[in-house]
Protein backbone atom coordinates (compact mmCIF):
# COMPACT_ATOMS: atom_id res chain seq x y z
CA UNK A 1 0.00 0.00 0.00
CA UNK A 2 1.11 3.53 -0.88
CA UNK A 3 2.31 5.01 2.32
CA UNK A 4 1.76 9.10 2.45
CA UNK A 5 3.67 11.07 5.13
CA UNK A 6 4.82 13.93 3.29
CA UNK A 7 2.52 16.04 0.42
CA UNK A 8 4.10 19.01 -0.85
CA UNK A 9 1.86 21.64 -2.44
CA UNK A 10 2.96 24.25 -5.26
CA UNK A 11 1.12 27.45 -4.72
CA UNK A 12 0.49 30.43 -6.32
CA UNK A 13 -2.50 33.08 -6.05
CA UNK A 14 -4.46 31.35 -8.16
CA UNK A 15 -7.93 29.27 -7.74
CA UNK A 16 -6.32 26.09 -8.73
CA UNK A 17 -3.69 25.79 -6.47
CA UNK A 18 -6.46 27.22 -3.14
CA UNK A 19 -8.22 23.97 -4.25
CA UNK A 20 -4.82 21.83 -4.64
CA UNK A 21 -4.22 23.14 -0.65
CA UNK A 22 -8.02 22.01 0.11
CA UNK A 23 -7.42 18.50 -0.91
CA UNK A 24 -4.27 18.21 -0.21
CA UNK A 25 -4.76 19.15 3.77
CA UNK A 26 -7.91 16.58 2.71
CA UNK A 27 -5.17 13.87 2.23
CA UNK A 28 -2.69 15.02 4.66
CA UNK A 29 -5.75 14.54 7.32
CA UNK A 30 -6.65 11.00 5.99
CA UNK A 31 -3.46 10.00 6.36
CA UNK A 32 -2.05 11.77 9.11
CA UNK A 33 0.80 13.24 6.55
CA UNK A 34 2.54 16.59 7.19
CA UNK A 35 1.63 19.12 4.32
CA UNK A 36 4.11 21.56 2.77
CA UNK A 37 2.87 24.65 0.73
CA UNK A 38 5.62 25.64 -1.42
CA UNK A 39 5.59 28.99 -3.50
CA UNK A 40 8.39 30.23 -5.97
CA UNK A 41 8.79 33.08 -7.19
CA UNK A 42 10.25 34.03 -10.55
CA UNK A 43 11.94 36.80 -10.97
CA UNK A 44 13.76 36.50 -14.26
CA UNK A 45 10.08 36.11 -16.10
CA UNK A 46 7.03 37.26 -14.92
CA UNK A 47 3.71 37.49 -17.42
CA UNK A 48 2.18 41.00 -18.25
CA UNK A 49 -1.10 40.76 -20.31
CA UNK A 50 -0.89 37.58 -21.46
CA UNK A 51 3.21 37.95 -22.79
CA UNK A 52 6.26 37.68 -21.10
CA UNK A 53 7.19 40.80 -19.91
CA UNK A 54 11.49 41.75 -18.51
CA UNK A 55 11.58 44.07 -16.08
CA UNK A 56 14.05 46.92 -16.01
CA UNK A 57 14.52 47.25 -12.44
CA UNK A 58 15.21 44.80 -9.80
CA UNK A 59 11.55 43.73 -8.22
CA UNK A 60 13.19 41.13 -6.61
CA UNK A 61 12.29 42.34 -2.88
CA UNK A 62 8.94 43.25 -3.72
CA UNK A 63 8.03 40.07 -5.64
CA UNK A 64 9.06 38.01 -2.34
CA UNK A 65 7.68 40.08 0.19
CA UNK A 66 4.16 39.33 -1.64
CA UNK A 67 5.72 35.78 -1.95
CA UNK A 68 5.88 35.39 1.78
CA UNK A 69 2.84 37.43 2.34
CA UNK A 70 0.40 35.15 0.02
CA UNK A 71 2.18 31.89 1.58
CA UNK A 72 1.23 33.15 5.29
CA UNK A 73 -2.43 33.75 4.06
CA UNK A 74 -2.46 30.95 2.42
CA UNK A 75 -0.64 28.92 5.13
CA UNK A 76 -3.25 30.28 8.05
CA UNK A 77 -6.20 29.01 5.87
CA UNK A 78 -5.01 25.49 5.79
CA UNK A 79 -3.52 25.40 9.27
CA UNK A 80 -6.77 26.56 10.45
CA UNK A 81 -8.38 22.88 8.76
CA UNK A 82 -4.94 21.21 9.94
CA UNK A 83 -2.47 21.61 12.13
CA UNK A 84 0.32 19.48 10.39
CA UNK A 85 1.50 22.28 7.89
CA UNK A 86 4.51 24.30 7.10
CA UNK A 87 5.33 26.92 4.22
CA UNK A 88 8.75 27.60 2.09
CA UNK A 89 9.17 30.08 -0.15
CA UNK A 90 11.92 29.95 -2.65
CA UNK A 91 13.19 32.18 -5.83
CA UNK A 92 13.50 30.28 -9.16
CA UNK A 93 12.18 28.72 -11.95
CA UNK A 94 8.43 26.98 -10.32
CA UNK A 95 9.48 23.90 -11.97
CA UNK A 96 12.97 23.29 -10.43
CA UNK A 97 12.37 24.37 -7.45
CA UNK A 98 9.81 22.14 -7.00
CA UNK A 99 11.68 18.80 -8.69
CA UNK A 100 14.07 19.95 -5.96
CA UNK A 101 12.37 20.41 -3.26
CA UNK A 102 10.55 16.95 -3.66
CA UNK A 103 14.42 15.67 -2.99
CA UNK A 104 14.78 17.93 -0.17
CA UNK A 105 12.12 17.82 1.36
CA UNK A 106 11.70 13.79 1.34
CA UNK A 107 8.05 13.97 -0.51
CA UNK A 108 5.60 11.28 -1.29
CA UNK A 109 3.01 12.94 -3.00
CA UNK A 110 2.63 15.91 -5.25
CA UNK A 111 -0.56 17.65 -5.36
CA UNK A 112 -0.74 21.06 -7.39
CA UNK A 113 -3.25 23.09 -9.58
CA UNK A 114 -2.91 23.28 -13.13
CA UNK A 115 -4.42 26.43 -15.31
CA UNK A 116 -5.00 24.40 -18.49
CA UNK A 117 -3.49 26.88 -20.73
CA UNK A 118 -3.78 25.89 -24.27
CA UNK A 119 -2.57 27.35 -27.50
CA UNK A 120 -0.33 30.37 -27.59
CA UNK A 121 -0.67 31.09 -23.70
CA UNK A 122 0.69 26.92 -23.44
CA UNK A 123 3.52 27.63 -25.52
CA UNK A 124 4.70 30.89 -24.11
CA UNK A 125 4.74 30.27 -20.38
CA UNK A 126 4.95 26.40 -20.69
CA UNK A 127 2.99 24.43 -18.16
CA UNK A 128 4.87 23.88 -14.64
CA UNK A 129 2.20 20.83 -13.45
CA UNK A 130 3.26 19.43 -16.86
CA UNK A 131 7.33 19.21 -16.70
CA UNK A 132 6.38 18.21 -12.64
CA UNK A 133 4.11 15.63 -13.92
CA UNK A 134 7.14 14.27 -16.69
CA UNK A 135 10.32 14.55 -14.39
CA UNK A 136 8.42 14.05 -10.82
CA UNK A 137 10.31 10.77 -8.62
CA UNK A 138 6.83 10.92 -7.03
CA UNK A 139 3.08 10.83 -7.42
CA UNK A 140 1.73 14.29 -8.83
CA UNK A 141 -1.91 14.90 -8.28
CA UNK A 142 -3.12 17.94 -10.90
CA UNK A 143 -6.52 19.50 -9.94
CA UNK A 144 -7.71 21.57 -12.94
CA UNK A 145 -10.48 23.67 -12.35
CA UNK A 146 -13.07 24.38 -14.85
CA UNK A 147 -12.84 27.61 -16.86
Amino acid sequence: MLSIRHILVPVDLADPSRQATDVAVEVGRAFDAKVTLLNVFDVSLFVFSGGPFMPLVDTTNELEKGAREATCARLAEAKAKYANVDAIVRCGQPWQEILTAIVEQEVDLVVMGTHGREGLPHALLGSVAERVVRMSPVPVWTIRTPR
